[in-house]
């Protein structure tokens, strides 16, 4: 069931990146794609959403412990729902304790999970007023995350009934765009992380919802910080990729993907094809679809680890099931990485950049995206930059590349303080006019800056 439902995505969202990159787009054209795009994510959620309540019911459900930068990771959480609060009018505040470890060890993607399920509920069910984020820290181990908005409240008799699967208590207006499946994955995620949501609230009062877990706190220079880069190609020799899949829909999306980047692509519909492209070809790596027809993936990966010439061969597992057990089983099988459809091509070039020891460059030619650079280099003292949390919440806009809401945000940005306006109206303009690269390396170069105080 989730090959079925999650592969046609693989499509649409591939094909909404690749066209998201292409820099002759018209305004119209790039909206249309961005809302393809988030219409795609939106139907994916909740397909992850049915899959997640399935594997609960059944015990499926594993944590993968990693250690994560605690800073970073809330204001990742903060810059999205942020965004969401100013499209409905909402203040949005994120108090984050000083005392506060660097990095905690937990499961960053069912975290997330979690906390974005709870705060866009919280935006959902309120009309006026705010939404805010709460992070506290007990010393040695007690993390504790409490959400609160104005809204409409939740009665009593119903703060039981709420996290139950597919049941809302709301009125009709406030049901439109959900499942009722939010809040039940939700308290399941938090038990298997040794946690327990609790709530507050009144009718017509508000709400609030928080939860504690004990998690280990972890050295800084011990948590993975994500790759950030922009790239339009590579140094060195051409690298020849051998994509794997029996849907020519999903070769066709990886291989638009990455001819681009100067890649040399060869196609393989199924697992023995895939032996005969690979003893021809000799590619430098190959992505390969786990389920096939005929010889499937993993039995195709275990045979050419099998052949001396094939040995040391970096092979990308790709799979549209939910299961953790796809990852186990490739590899087993000897594959060297996992990634899951619909494809995120973030994702994949990073694992391809890990695998190959690639450098990418940026080679678009200097004057598309120098002048750029060059007029934020001369005004560098009249900026004031925003604060870091507004930073953060940009350079992630920066790197989705959604201009409306990069608009948007600087509409905010000069609400909050009249001396950000230079540095709104700079950043405005580059987006009016997608000039998605020269954001990226404008925002990047006044990250680290402090704001006015």
């Amino acid at each position: 069931m989730s090959h079925e439902l999650r592969t046609p995505l693989n499509g649409i969202l591939g094909y909404a990146q690749i066209l998201r990159r292409d820099k002759n787009l018209e305004q119209r054209q790039a909206d249309g794609i961005a809302v393809i795009q988030r219409s795609g994510e939106h139907l994916l959620a909740i397909i992850n959403d049915i899959l997640d309540m399935a594997k609960i019911e059944v015990g499926k459900v594993d944590l993968y412990l990693s250690d994560v930068l605690l800073e970073r990771f809330i204001y990742f959480i903060a810059g999205t729902i942020r965004l969401k609060a100013t499209e409905k009018g909402l203040a949005f505040s994120c108090d984050m304790a000083p005392e506060l470890p660097a990095a905690v060890r937990v499961d960053e993607k069912r975290l997330r999970q979690v906390l974005l399920n709870l705060l866009s509920n919280a935006i959902k069910f309120t009309e006026t007023g705010s939404v805010r984020l709460r992070v506290d820290w007990a010393p040695p181990t007690r993390l504790r995350f409490e959400v609160q908005d104005t809204g409409i409240g939740i009665e009593e008799a119903h703060r039981e009934t709420i996290f139950r699967p597919f049941e809302q208590v709301s009125d009709a207006r406030h049901r439109v765009g959900g499942m009722g499946l939010g809040l039940a994955i939700s308290r399941q995620l938090v038990r298997l992380m040794g946690g327990e949501i609790h709530v507050e609230s009144r009718r017509g009062a508000g709400s609030a919802f928080w939860f504690e877990l004990d998690v280990p706190a972890v050295a800084r220079e011990a948590a993975d910080v994500p790759l950030e880069w922009t790239a339009s190609g590579y140094h060195g020799p051409r690298k020849t990729i051998l994509v794997v899949d029996d849907v020519a829909a999903n070769r066709a999306v990886v291989v638009d993907m990455l001819a681009p980047l100067g890649f040399e692509m060869a196609e393989a519909g199924n697992g023995l094809e895939a032996l005969q492209k690979a003893e021809a070809l000799r590619p430098s790596l190959i992505l390969m679809d786990v389920v096939m027809p005929g010889m499937d993936g993993l039995e195709a990966t275990r045979r050419l680890r099998e052949m001396p010439e094939f040995a040391r061969l970096p092979i990308v597992a790709v799979s549209a099931g939910a299961s953790g057990s796809d990852a186990a089983k490739s590899l087993a099988a000897g594959a060297n990485a996992m990634l899951s459809k619909p494809v995120d091509l973030t994702v994949l070039l990073s694992q391809i950049a890990v695998l190959l020891d690639l450098e990418w460059s940026d080679d678009t030619p200097h004057e598309a995206h120098g002048p750029a650079i060059r007029i934020a280099g001369s005004f560098t003292d009249n900026f004031i930059v925003p604060p870091h949390e507004e930073m953060e919440a940009l350079h992630y806009l920066a790197r989705l590349g959604d201009m409306r809401a990069i608009v948007q945000h600087t509409e905010h940005l000069t609400e909050l303080d009249e001396r950000y306006r230079p540095f709104a109206d700079h950043l405005c303009q580059l987006a009016k006019h997608y000039r998605s690269q020269a954001i990226v390396s404008f925002v990047e170069q006044y990250r680290g800056a402090h704001g006015a105080d």
